[in-house]
């Protein structure tokens, strides 16, 4: 006589890779066998800090961090969710109250850092991201963090290697988007999902239907990158393929193993790299 025991639902195939490429970072980190020259290994019981913005990926990361706390994954037994306050927008304090709530219902506790955010020549976003690793910085400090886990993806990745294509940046500008790395304060900075497309997140967040924060900066044109003004989305246009994306990753890593002396490219006037990259998106 069959079972009329039903079996458990199979686990969706991109929630699976999202939690297991998590998993896999902090174990890596923890072994002292991530990639980077990462610091010492923590110590036992350390925390990990989580870059929480309230947006969606962010919201998707500190989801999927959860899960792996209650499933008892190494590593996750302390989880701490940092919120910087830029003071930017009308809204900032809104999303503050809202990261405040869903922190209460995951039962995670959550670190305000407020900033203030002062461009002094350089553009109100590099400053803008400057003032926010310093803070993340300091909160390791405070917390004698393991990591510091941000939830950048593929196609950040794509779009920083071509934002400092079009500016001329050398190898340490176009290959320092990095999944691990040491960082201030003693702890490692991880990026677990930087080999993953922003697809992978959406869908994650679609079937947990988590609840996030939109930012209008995002949509704002005094706060775009200057270089998007000088015809780059074209280029940028042309990465929706993973395949895409994947060679850009791949020609990222080549480029830091083969070639770390290579100087700025920038003497090479605007219109030939634009040329070169738009050639080589087309060829991926």
């Amino acid at each position: 006589m069959a079972s009329s025991r039903k079996r458990p639902p199979k686990p969706d195939p991109v929630e699976q890779r999202l939690l297991d490429a998590l998993r896999e970072a902090v174990a890596a980190c923890l072994a002292g066998t991530a990639d980077g020259a990462l610091p010492e290994r923590p110590a036992p019981g350390a925390p990990l800090l989580i870059a929480y913005s309230g947006g969606r990926d962010s919201v998707a990361l500190l989801d999927a961090a959860c899960r792996l706390r209650r499933s008892r994954a190494r590593g996750f037994a302390q989880i701490v969710a940092v919120h910087v306050h830029h003071g930017l927008l009308p809204d900032a304090d809104q999303w503050t109250a809202s990261c405040g709530q869903v922190c209460a219902r995951l039962e995670v506790a959550l670190q305000i850092k407020r900033v203030e955010v002062a461009p002094a020549g350089r553009g109100i976003e590099e400053a803008a991201r400057s003032a926010r690793y310093a803070a993340l910085a300091d909160a390791a400090a405070e917390h004698g963090a393991a990591a510091v886990l941000t939830a950048h993806h593929l196609d950040d990745r794509i779009e920083t290697f071509l934002m400092q294509w079009m500016r001329g940046a050398g190898i340490d500008g176009l290959t320092g988007f990095v999944a691990a790395r040491a960082f201030t304060g003693g702890a490692a900075l991880l990026r677990p999902w930087l080999a993953l497309p922003r697809a992978d997140i959406e869908h994650y967040v679609a079937q947990r239907t988590l609840d996030y924060v939109d930012d209008p900066s995002n949509a704002e044109p005094r706060l775009l990158q200057t270089w998007r003004n000088r015809a780059a989305l074209l280029c940028v246009d042309q990465t929706r393929s993973i395949a895409t994306k994947a060679c850009i990753a791949f020609w990222c890593a080549y480029l830091r193993m083969s070639a770390p002396d290579q100087p700025s490219i920038m003497q090479t006037p605007f219109w030939q790299r634009l040329t070169a990259l738009r050639t080589f998106l087309g060829a991926a």
